[in-house]
């Protein structure tokens, strides 16, 4: 039950993770990423902004103001 309470908390950090992990693997292992992998990371940086903002959002809700 405590994985329904806490779901975008949990996809926040095994998107930050998948993409940490890819982008270690490229620029410290100097692993070179097909096309299609790169295509891939697209949604994972597209839930990050969206994690970003609405944790964002939610510690400061009075931003809409500003």
């Amino acid at each position: 039950m405590m994985l329904f309470r806490y779901w975008f908390w949990a996809i926040g950090i095994l998107s930050m993770t998948a993409i940490s992990s890819a982008l270690i693997a490229e620029y410290f292992f100097f692993l070179e990423p097909c096309s299609m992998c790169l295509k891939q990371r697209h949604p994972y940086y597209f839930i990050l902004l969206i994690f970003v903002l609405f944790v964002v959002i939610y510690k400061f809700p009075r931003i809409w103001f500003y």
